[in-house]
Protein backbone atom coordinates (compact mmCIF):
# COMPACT_ATOMS: atom_id res chain seq x y z
CA UNK A 1 0.00 0.00 0.00
CA UNK A 2 1.29 3.79 -0.97
CA UNK A 3 0.11 6.81 0.18
CA UNK A 4 1.44 10.33 -0.05
CA UNK A 5 1.01 13.92 -0.43
CA UNK A 6 -1.80 13.35 -2.93
CA UNK A 7 -4.93 12.33 -1.64
CA UNK A 8 -5.57 8.53 -2.94
CA UNK A 9 -3.98 6.24 -1.54
CA UNK A 10 -3.45 2.61 -3.40
CA UNK A 11 -3.15 -1.05 -2.65
CA UNK A 12 -0.64 -2.88 -4.80
CA UNK A 13 -0.32 -6.96 -5.37
CA UNK A 14 2.88 -6.79 -3.93
CA UNK A 15 4.41 -9.98 -5.99
CA UNK A 16 3.38 -8.47 -9.74
CA UNK A 17 3.26 -4.86 -8.41
CA UNK A 18 -0.38 -3.99 -10.06
CA UNK A 19 -2.32 -2.21 -8.98
CA UNK A 20 -5.50 -3.93 -6.57
CA UNK A 21 -7.65 -0.80 -5.68
CA UNK A 22 -7.39 3.27 -5.31
CA UNK A 23 -8.74 4.11 -1.96
CA UNK A 24 -10.46 7.46 -3.03
CA UNK A 25 -11.99 9.67 -0.28
CA UNK A 26 -9.63 11.89 1.14
CA UNK A 27 -9.60 15.85 -0.41
CA UNK A 28 -6.00 16.69 1.23
CA UNK A 29 -2.94 14.81 1.97
CA UNK A 30 -2.31 11.54 3.26
CA UNK A 31 -0.09 11.42 6.16
CA UNK A 32 -0.50 7.40 7.77
CA UNK A 33 -1.48 4.26 6.22
CA UNK A 34 -2.08 1.74 7.95
CA UNK A 35 -3.87 -2.36 7.74
CA UNK A 36 -5.35 -4.12 10.53
CA UNK A 37 -3.66 -7.44 12.03
CA UNK A 38 -6.25 -9.09 9.82
CA UNK A 39 -5.54 -7.36 6.58
CA UNK A 40 -9.10 -7.00 5.97
CA UNK A 41 -9.03 -3.17 6.88
CA UNK A 42 -7.15 -0.44 6.06
CA UNK A 43 -7.08 3.09 7.96
CA UNK A 44 -6.34 6.14 6.53
CA UNK A 45 -5.05 9.20 8.28
CA UNK A 46 -5.58 13.30 6.81
CA UNK A 47 -4.36 16.61 6.19
CA UNK A 48 -8.15 16.94 5.75
CA UNK A 49 -8.52 16.64 9.53
CA UNK A 50 -10.23 12.79 9.13
CA UNK A 51 -9.51 9.28 9.44
CA UNK A 52 -11.22 6.95 6.92
CA UNK A 53 -11.11 2.95 7.30
CA UNK A 54 -11.87 0.89 4.41
CA UNK A 55 -12.46 -2.37 3.59
CA UNK A 56 -9.18 -4.10 2.17
CA UNK A 57 -10.61 -6.22 -0.57
CA UNK A 58 -13.50 -4.39 -2.21
CA UNK A 59 -12.27 -0.76 -1.10
CA UNK A 60 -15.66 0.06 0.00
CA UNK A 61 -15.31 2.99 3.08
CA UNK A 62 -16.25 1.44 5.97
CA UNK A 63 -16.09 4.73 8.02
CA UNK A 64 -15.32 8.33 8.14
CA UNK A 65 -13.28 8.79 11.77
CA UNK A 66 -14.47 12.91 12.17
CA UNK A 67 -13.77 15.28 15.25
CA UNK A 68 -10.15 16.28 15.00
CA UNK A 69 -9.24 20.13 15.04
CA UNK A 70 -6.64 20.02 12.74
CA UNK A 71 -4.11 17.77 10.69
CA UNK A 72 -4.36 13.68 11.66
CA UNK A 73 -0.63 12.63 11.86
CA UNK A 74 -1.36 8.69 12.83
CA UNK A 75 -4.00 6.17 12.62
CA UNK A 76 -3.69 2.39 13.42
CA UNK A 77 -5.71 -0.74 14.52
CA UNK A 78 -6.14 -2.35 18.08
CA UNK A 79 -4.47 -5.73 17.50
CA UNK A 80 -7.96 -7.33 17.40
CA UNK A 81 -9.29 -4.90 15.25
CA UNK A 82 -12.39 -3.75 16.84
CA UNK A 83 -10.46 0.05 18.05
CA UNK A 84 -8.97 2.99 15.46
CA UNK A 85 -6.94 5.06 17.54
CA UNK A 86 -6.20 8.71 15.70
CA UNK A 87 -3.22 11.31 16.68
CA UNK A 88 -3.83 14.96 15.66
CA UNK A 89 -1.86 18.19 15.81
CA UNK A 90 -4.75 19.41 18.00
CA UNK A 91 -3.27 17.96 20.96
CA UNK A 92 -5.71 15.29 21.50
CA UNK A 93 -5.78 11.05 20.19
CA UNK A 94 -8.79 9.46 19.87
CA UNK A 95 -10.31 6.19 20.24
CA UNK A 96 -13.24 5.42 17.29
CA UNK A 97 -14.92 2.25 16.32
CA UNK A 98 -14.34 1.25 12.62
CA UNK A 99 -17.34 2.78 11.48
CA UNK A 100 -16.82 6.26 12.86
CA UNK A 101 -18.23 6.10 16.32
CA UNK A 102 -15.78 8.01 18.84
CA UNK A 103 -15.42 6.27 22.27
CA UNK A 104 -12.43 7.78 24.06
CA UNK A 105 -10.79 11.58 23.96
CA UNK A 106 -7.18 11.30 25.57
CA UNK A 107 -6.47 14.41 26.66
CA UNK A 108 -3.56 16.31 28.57
CA UNK A 109 -0.94 16.99 26.22
CA UNK A 110 0.12 20.35 25.29
CA UNK A 111 1.29 20.20 21.49
CA UNK A 112 0.64 17.95 18.65
CA UNK A 113 0.18 13.93 19.85
CA UNK A 114 2.75 12.93 17.31
CA UNK A 115 2.56 8.48 17.46
CA UNK A 116 0.17 5.83 19.26
CA UNK A 117 0.43 2.00 20.38
CA UNK A 118 -1.39 -0.17 21.55
CA UNK A 119 -0.54 -3.13 23.73
CA UNK A 120 -0.59 -6.46 22.83
CA UNK A 121 -4.07 -7.33 24.53
CA UNK A 122 -5.52 -3.49 23.35
CA UNK A 123 -6.15 -2.00 27.20
CA UNK A 124 -3.18 -0.33 27.09
CA UNK A 125 -2.42 2.64 24.78
CA UNK A 126 0.94 4.91 24.74
CA UNK A 127 1.01 8.03 22.96
CA UNK A 128 3.92 10.30 22.04
CA UNK A 129 3.71 14.33 21.80
CA UNK A 130 5.82 16.98 20.45
CA UNK A 131 5.23 18.06 24.06
CA UNK A 132 8.36 15.97 25.05
CA UNK A 133 6.57 13.50 26.84
CA UNK A 134 4.92 10.12 26.55
CA UNK A 135 1.60 8.83 28.47
CA UNK A 136 -0.13 5.58 29.48
CA UNK A 137 -3.64 5.75 29.69
CA UNK A 138 -6.42 2.90 29.75
CA UNK A 139 -9.67 3.67 27.81
CA UNK A 140 -12.03 1.37 29.31
CA UNK A 141 -11.99 4.36 32.63
CA UNK A 142 -13.40 6.79 30.17
CA UNK A 143 -17.24 6.47 30.63
CA UNK A 144 -20.39 8.07 28.28
CA UNK A 145 -22.72 10.85 29.29
CA UNK A 146 -26.39 9.23 29.30
CA UNK A 147 -28.85 10.21 26.43
CA UNK A 148 -31.95 11.41 28.10
CA UNK A 149 -33.16 13.88 25.10
CA UNK A 150 -32.75 16.06 22.25
CA UNK A 151 -34.02 19.76 21.78
CA UNK A 152 -36.51 19.82 18.43
CA UNK A 153 -34.75 21.16 15.05
CA UNK A 154 -31.11 20.13 15.97
CA UNK A 155 -30.30 23.42 17.76
CA UNK A 156 -27.25 23.92 19.87
CA UNK A 157 -28.37 23.77 23.61
CA UNK A 158 -27.78 27.11 25.73
CA UNK A 159 -28.47 26.17 28.85
CA UNK A 160 -29.79 23.76 31.33
CA UNK A 161 -30.86 23.01 34.72
CA UNK A 162 -31.94 20.76 37.45
CA UNK A 163 -35.39 21.11 39.30
CA UNK A 164 -34.38 21.61 43.00
CA UNK A 165 -35.70 18.17 43.74
CA UNK A 166 -32.98 16.74 41.12
CA UNK A 167 -35.43 14.27 39.50
CA UNK A 168 -35.96 16.75 36.48
CA UNK A 169 -34.00 18.51 33.64
CA UNK A 170 -34.66 21.71 32.14
CA UNK A 171 -32.95 22.19 28.83
CA UNK A 172 -33.37 25.27 26.61
CA UNK A 173 -31.85 25.82 22.78
CA UNK A 174 -31.15 28.20 21.26
CA UNK A 175 -34.09 28.65 19.27
CA UNK A 176 -36.11 29.58 22.57
CA UNK A 177 -37.84 26.03 22.78
CA UNK A 178 -37.29 25.16 26.34
CA UNK A 179 -38.03 20.97 27.62
CA UNK A 180 -38.79 19.37 31.00
CA UNK A 181 -37.22 15.66 30.95
CA UNK A 182 -37.60 13.18 33.54
CA UNK A 183 -34.24 11.56 35.24
CA UNK A 184 -34.08 8.17 33.92
CA UNK A 185 -36.56 8.17 31.59
CA UNK A 186 -35.03 9.00 27.89
CA UNK A 187 -36.28 10.04 25.08
CA UNK A 188 -39.85 11.65 26.61
CA UNK A 189 -40.16 15.18 27.06
CA UNK A 190 -42.57 16.05 30.11
CA UNK A 191 -43.36 19.36 28.73
CA UNK A 192 -42.17 21.34 25.83
CA UNK A 193 -42.59 25.24 25.42
CA UNK A 194 -42.06 27.19 22.80
CA UNK A 195 -41.64 30.57 22.22
CA UNK A 196 -44.26 33.03 20.94
CA UNK A 197 -41.56 34.53 17.82
CA UNK A 198 -38.11 34.46 16.56
CA UNK A 199 -35.39 34.24 19.61
CA UNK A 200 -31.85 35.97 20.22
CA UNK A 201 -31.43 34.79 23.30
CA UNK A 202 -32.43 32.20 26.14
CA UNK A 203 -31.98 31.64 29.72
CA UNK A 204 -33.23 29.29 32.59
CA UNK A 205 -33.18 29.97 36.08
CA UNK A 206 -30.53 28.11 38.48
CA UNK A 207 -33.96 26.69 40.13
CA UNK A 208 -35.26 25.36 36.72
CA UNK A 209 -38.28 27.45 37.70
CA UNK A 210 -38.30 30.50 35.35
CA UNK A 211 -37.30 30.61 31.66
CA UNK A 212 -36.53 33.79 29.95
CA UNK A 213 -36.05 34.35 25.91
CA UNK A 214 -35.41 37.73 24.38
CA UNK A 215 -37.15 39.04 21.13
CA UNK A 216 -35.40 40.61 18.21
CA UNK A 217 -37.57 44.01 19.51
CA UNK A 218 -35.80 43.78 22.81
CA UNK A 219 -38.38 42.54 25.41
CA UNK A 220 -37.81 39.89 27.27
CA UNK A 221 -40.59 37.29 28.20
CA UNK A 222 -40.36 35.29 31.02
CA UNK A 223 -42.41 32.33 31.99
CA UNK A 224 -43.04 29.63 34.50
CA UNK A 225 -41.19 26.76 32.95
CA UNK A 226 -44.39 24.61 34.87
CA UNK A 227 -47.02 25.43 33.54
CA UNK A 228 -45.37 28.17 30.26
CA UNK A 229 -47.41 31.03 32.77
CA UNK A 230 -46.34 34.17 31.64
CA UNK A 231 -44.58 36.49 34.53
CA UNK A 232 -43.34 38.93 32.64
CA UNK A 233 -42.28 41.11 30.05
CA UNK A 234 -39.27 43.42 30.08
CA UNK A 235 -38.95 45.65 27.61
CA UNK A 236 -35.07 46.08 27.49
CA UNK A 237 -35.08 48.31 24.26
CA UNK A 238 -32.29 46.68 22.86
CA UNK A 239 -31.76 42.76 21.04
CA UNK A 240 -30.57 40.36 23.78
CA UNK A 241 -26.98 39.30 22.48
CA UNK A 242 -27.42 37.01 26.00
CA UNK A 243 -29.53 36.48 28.85
CA UNK A 244 -28.97 35.43 32.40
CA UNK A 245 -31.61 34.98 34.90
CA UNK A 246 -30.72 34.94 38.75
CA UNK A 247 -31.29 31.65 40.82
CA UNK A 248 -34.84 31.93 41.92
CA UNK A 249 -35.69 33.85 38.14
CA UNK A 250 -36.55 37.28 39.89
CA UNK A 251 -33.44 39.28 38.61
CA UNK A 252 -32.46 39.09 34.67
CA UNK A 253 -29.56 40.85 33.18
CA UNK A 254 -29.73 41.15 29.44
CA UNK A 255 -26.56 41.46 27.59
CA UNK A 256 -26.78 43.97 24.54
CA UNK A 257 -24.67 43.74 21.55
CA UNK A 258 -23.24 46.80 22.30
CA UNK A 259 -21.66 45.10 25.02
CA UNK A 260 -22.92 46.33 27.97
CA UNK A 261 -25.26 44.58 30.72
CA UNK A 262 -28.92 45.64 31.82
CA UNK A 263 -30.07 44.66 35.06
CA UNK A 264 -33.90 44.11 35.72
CA UNK A 265 -35.86 43.01 39.19
CA UNK A 266 -38.49 41.01 36.99
CA UNK A 267 -41.53 41.14 39.61
CA UNK A 268 -41.49 44.83 39.85
CA UNK A 269 -40.32 45.26 35.74
CA UNK A 270 -37.75 48.09 37.52
CA UNK A 271 -34.37 48.83 35.76
CA UNK A 272 -31.41 47.90 38.33
CA UNK A 273 -28.75 49.82 36.24
CA UNK A 274 -26.36 48.70 33.60
CA UNK A 275 -22.74 47.50 34.08
CA UNK A 276 -19.86 46.81 32.02
CA UNK A 277 -18.69 47.18 27.90
CA UNK A 278 -17.57 44.29 25.84
CA UNK A 279 -19.75 41.53 27.61
CA UNK A 280 -20.49 38.58 26.37
CA UNK A 281 -21.88 36.33 29.13
CA UNK A 282 -23.21 37.24 32.46
CA UNK A 283 -24.25 35.51 36.00
CA UNK A 284 -25.90 36.09 39.22
CA UNK A 285 -24.53 35.03 42.72
CA UNK A 286 -27.08 32.77 44.32
CA UNK A 287 -28.15 35.49 46.60
CA UNK A 288 -28.36 37.52 43.45
CA UNK A 289 -27.12 40.74 45.02
CA UNK A 290 -23.68 40.01 42.88
CA UNK A 291 -23.10 39.91 38.65
CA UNK A 292 -20.47 38.87 37.48
CA UNK A 293 -19.78 39.30 33.51
CA UNK A 294 -17.11 37.89 30.75
CA UNK A 295 -16.00 39.80 28.00
CA UNK A 296 -14.65 40.05 24.67
CA UNK A 297 -11.53 41.46 26.68
CA UNK A 298 -10.81 38.39 27.95
CA UNK A 299 -11.25 39.64 31.12
CA UNK A 300 -14.06 38.82 34.06
CA UNK A 301 -15.57 41.10 36.35
CA UNK A 302 -17.70 41.28 39.55
CA UNK A 303 -20.45 43.82 40.17
CA UNK A 304 -22.29 44.53 42.90
CA UNK A 305 -26.10 45.02 41.65
CA UNK A 306 -27.19 47.61 43.93
CA UNK A 307 -24.29 49.87 43.52
CA UNK A 308 -23.14 48.95 40.00
CA UNK A 309 -19.29 49.32 41.25
CA UNK A 310 -16.84 46.72 40.56
CA UNK A 311 -16.13 44.38 43.55
CA UNK A 312 -12.50 43.17 42.68
CA UNK A 313 -9.85 44.15 40.73
CA UNK A 314 -10.48 42.81 36.65
CA UNK A 315 -10.36 38.79 36.83
CA UNK A 316 -7.53 38.99 34.19
CA UNK A 317 -5.40 35.99 32.67
CA UNK A 318 -7.34 34.48 29.94
CA UNK A 319 -5.43 34.62 26.50
CA UNK A 320 -8.92 34.90 24.69
CA UNK A 321 -12.52 36.32 24.57
CA UNK A 322 -14.76 34.27 27.68
CA UNK A 323 -17.51 31.96 27.19
CA UNK A 324 -18.87 31.75 30.16
CA UNK A 325 -18.56 32.82 34.20
CA UNK A 326 -20.61 31.94 37.60
CA UNK A 327 -20.23 31.73 41.05
CA UNK A 328 -20.09 28.83 43.28
CA UNK A 329 -23.27 28.17 45.56
CA UNK A 330 -21.70 29.68 48.90
CA UNK A 331 -20.66 32.83 46.29
CA UNK A 332 -16.84 32.61 47.55
CA UNK A 333 -15.58 31.94 44.52
CA UNK A 334 -15.89 32.32 40.23
CA UNK A 335 -15.18 30.09 37.67
CA UNK A 336 -14.32 31.04 33.65
CA UNK A 337 -14.31 29.49 30.72
CA UNK A 338 -12.49 30.73 27.65
CA UNK A 339 -11.99 30.32 23.85
CA UNK A 340 -8.81 30.00 24.99
CA UNK A 341 -9.10 25.78 25.84
CA UNK A 342 -8.71 26.70 29.67
CA UNK A 343 -10.94 27.38 32.59
CA UNK A 344 -10.21 29.71 35.91
CA UNK A 345 -11.18 29.53 39.53
CA UNK A 346 -10.62 33.12 41.06
CA UNK A 347 -11.84 34.01 44.76
CA UNK A 348 -14.83 36.00 44.13
CA UNK A 349 -13.88 38.55 46.95
CA UNK A 350 -10.70 39.46 46.48
CA UNK A 351 -10.24 38.70 42.49
CA UNK A 352 -7.04 36.62 42.77
CA UNK A 353 -6.74 33.35 40.90
CA UNK A 354 -6.76 30.38 43.29
CA UNK A 355 -5.43 27.66 41.33
CA UNK A 356 -3.40 26.89 37.57
CA UNK A 357 -5.68 26.93 34.95
CA UNK A 358 -7.66 24.20 34.53
CA UNK A 359 -5.86 23.10 31.48
CA UNK A 360 -6.03 19.94 28.59
CA UNK A 361 -8.68 20.49 26.37
CA UNK A 362 -7.95 20.64 22.79
CA UNK A 363 -10.75 23.47 22.04
CA UNK A 364 -12.98 26.22 23.64
CA UNK A 365 -14.29 25.30 27.34
CA UNK A 366 -18.18 26.91 26.50
CA UNK A 367 -19.45 26.07 30.59
CA UNK A 368 -18.34 25.51 33.84
CA UNK A 369 -20.70 25.12 37.13
CA UNK A 370 -19.70 23.98 40.51
CA UNK A 371 -21.15 21.32 42.33
CA UNK A 372 -23.45 21.83 45.25
CA UNK A 373 -21.03 21.93 47.95
CA UNK A 374 -18.65 23.45 45.89
CA UNK A 375 -15.90 20.71 46.08
CA UNK A 376 -16.23 20.41 42.24
CA UNK A 377 -16.43 22.10 39.04
CA UNK A 378 -18.09 20.34 36.32
CA UNK A 379 -16.58 22.07 32.70
CA UNK A 380 -18.24 21.58 29.37
CA UNK A 381 -15.45 21.06 26.71
CA UNK A 382 -15.23 20.47 23.40
CA UNK A 383 -15.99 16.53 23.89
CA UNK A 384 -15.88 15.76 27.01
CA UNK A 385 -16.90 16.93 30.78
CA UNK A 386 -14.55 17.39 32.64
CA UNK A 387 -14.80 16.95 36.38
CA UNK A 388 -12.13 18.95 38.60
CA UNK A 389 -11.31 19.23 42.18
CA UNK A 390 -11.73 22.27 43.81
CA UNK A 391 -8.34 21.58 46.39
CA UNK A 392 -6.27 20.65 44.11
CA UNK A 393 -7.32 21.82 40.46
CA UNK A 394 -6.38 17.85 38.89
CA UNK A 395 -9.16 16.68 37.16
CA UNK A 396 -11.11 13.55 38.71
CA UNK A 397 -12.42 12.51 35.22
CA UNK A 398 -13.49 12.99 31.79
CA UNK A 399 -16.81 11.89 30.47
CA UNK A 400 -17.59 11.37 26.60
CA UNK A 401 -20.23 14.11 25.43
CA UNK A 402 -20.88 12.56 22.38
CA UNK A 403 -22.00 15.47 20.92
CA UNK A 404 -19.59 17.93 19.58
CA UNK A 405 -19.19 20.41 21.35
CA UNK A 406 -20.91 20.35 24.20
CA UNK A 407 -22.37 23.93 25.15
CA UNK A 408 -23.84 23.74 28.68
CA UNK A 409 -23.58 21.88 31.98
CA UNK A 410 -25.28 21.73 35.19
CA UNK A 411 -25.21 19.72 38.11
CA UNK A 412 -28.11 18.08 40.52
CA UNK A 413 -28.51 19.57 44.26
CA UNK A 414 -29.24 16.15 45.14
CA UNK A 415 -26.41 13.25 44.66
CA UNK A 416 -23.57 14.31 42.09
CA UNK A 417 -25.39 13.72 38.78
CA UNK A 418 -24.49 15.83 35.75
CA UNK A 419 -26.60 17.48 33.05
CA UNK A 420 -24.90 18.74 29.89
CA UNK A 421 -26.20 19.64 25.92
CA UNK A 422 -24.34 20.20 23.17
CA UNK A 423 -24.45 21.46 19.79
CA UNK A 424 -26.49 19.28 18.07
CA UNK A 425 -29.21 19.41 20.47
CA UNK A 426 -28.55 16.66 22.28
CA UNK A 427 -29.15 16.64 26.68
CA UNK A 428 -27.17 13.84 28.06
CA UNK A 429 -26.91 13.19 32.03
CA UNK A 430 -23.78 11.18 33.98
CA UNK A 431 -23.77 10.21 38.15
CA UNK A 432 -20.65 10.85 39.10
CA UNK A 433 -20.51 8.33 42.11
CA UNK A 434 -16.41 8.75 42.63
CA UNK A 435 -17.33 12.66 43.47
CA UNK A 436 -19.28 11.61 47.05
CA UNK A 437 -18.27 11.87 50.07
CA UNK A 438 -16.19 9.44 52.56
CA UNK A 439 -19.35 7.47 53.03
CA UNK A 440 -20.70 7.40 49.71
CA UNK A 441 -16.95 6.01 48.23
CA UNK A 442 -16.68 3.72 51.01
CA UNK A 443 -20.77 2.13 50.12
CA UNK A 444 -19.74 2.22 46.43
CA UNK A 445 -16.34 0.43 47.15
CA UNK A 446 -18.22 -2.31 49.39
CA UNK A 447 -20.88 -2.75 46.42
CA UNK A 448 -17.69 -3.04 44.01
CA UNK A 449 -16.89 -5.52 45.94
CA UNK A 450 -19.63 -7.89 46.46
CA UNK A 451 -20.63 -8.22 42.31
CA UNK A 452 -16.88 -9.11 42.64
CA UNK A 453 -17.86 -11.99 44.98
CA UNK A 454 -20.44 -12.97 42.64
Amino acid sequence: MTAGLGHVARIWNARTGTLVHPLVGHSSGITDAEFSASDRQIVTASTDESARVWDARTADLVGVLTGQQNFVLRAIFSPDGQWVATTSRDRVARIFEPIGTLRVTLVGHRDSVTDVAFNSDGTSIATASADGTARLWDPRVQPDLDFLGHQPGNVAVAAVAFTQDGRRVVSAGQNGTVRVWRVGEPGHALATLKPHGRVTAVAISGDGRRSATGAPDGSVQLREVSDGRSVAVIRNGKAARALALSFDGRRLAVVGTNGSTHMWDVDAGKSLGTVGNQVLTASFSVDGGRLVTGGSDAIARVWDVKSRKPITPPLAGHRDLITSASFSHDGRYVVTTSRDHEARIWDAQTGRLLLPPLAGSYAQINSAAFSYDDRWVVTAGPAATGIWDMETGRRLIAVNGRDHPLTAVALSPHGWRIAAGGHTGSVRTYDCRLCGNIDDLVSLARQRLANLRH
